[in-house]
């Protein structure tokens, strides 16, 4: 009797524990994974994918790309500031990468522009070359990452096709960046605009992507309001969004979701 009474006190004990569990002080490790992922004064990017999906990119670059998709200073002229590297002409390119000249898709591009930046962070300057390979309003382009070996040479080491997107290299924390503000351009009542769809961001290394991410939001939360003439033609049209729409965020790095292509859009 006496040892069904001990057991039936113990169980009282166990079960009044489960309601109040004792607080356990957090690490030194755990408040700096938590800082980093989501700032006490900050929102998180996105409670589908949150900051500890990203592995190598900055935590505090992704919240910046956020904060200015929220308040619209996201446009490619307001990145340009950041802009880091130094327009290549077809000259210099010839003297110092013949190749990237004489290549299959440099032969049938419509148009490359060039510039020198060091893209991978190895304090060696290399050269990224942007091809349109079309004349239609899609504005189909091929990005070349040409990276500059030990002995002078060039070597093509990443590429990507892509349309409907303006990209410049950004400089963040003394890292060289690649950034992508994507748009499309639709039409209503005969009128094209450009909508910002999101932001790209990608950290590369040995010369390819090591991480990229991007942030999306649903363009169905827009609204949209036509601009008029006096004779009450439509000239236009300008587009908003709650300020408080959810914005998300995936992530590819390479060898750990390596099971899917990088998007384009």
């Amino acid at each position: 009797m006496r040892r069904r009474l001990l057991c039936l006190l113990m169980l009282c004990g166990l079960l009044s524990g489960c309601g109040s569990p004792q607080r356990q002080e957090p690490s030194q490790a755990d408040d700096a994974d938590e800082v980093r992922a989501t700032p006490a004064e900050e929102t998180p990017v996105s409670e589908s994918a949150p900051l500890e999906t990203v592995t190598y990119l900055p935590a505090s670059l992704i919240q910046e790309l956020r904060n200015r998709m929220q308040d619209g200073s996201d446009s490619y002229e307001d990145f340009v500031p950041l802009e880091v590297g130094r327009e290549f002409s077809e000259k210099e390119v010839a003297a110092l990468a013949p190749e990237c000249l004489n290549c299959e898709n440099a032969v049938s591009a419509v148009y490359s522009s060039y510039r020198a930046v060091d893209f991978d962070n190895d304090g060696v300057e290399d050269l990224f070359a942007n091809r349109r390979m079309g004349n239609g309003t899609m504005g189909m382009f091929l990005e070349e990452f040409w990276r500059c070996l030990p002995d002078g040479s060039y070597t093509q080491t990443d590429s990507a096709e892509t349309y409907m997107r303006d990209i410049l290299f950004i400089s963040w924390e003394d890292k060289t960046y690649f950034l992508t503000v994507q748009h499309d351009l639709l039409s209503k009542s005969g009128v094209s605009q450009f909508t910002f769809t999101g932001l790209g961001i990608a950290l590369l290394e040995d010369g390819q992507r090591l991480e990229e991410a991007w942030l999306t939001f649903d363009p169905t939360a827009l609204w949209t309001e036509g601009i008029y003439d006096d004779a009450g033609t439509q000239t236009g049209w300008v587009e908003g969004s709650p300020k408080d729409r959810e914005i998300s965020l995936s992530v590819y790095t390479r060898g750990i979701n390596t099971d899917f292509s990088l998007p384009v859009h």
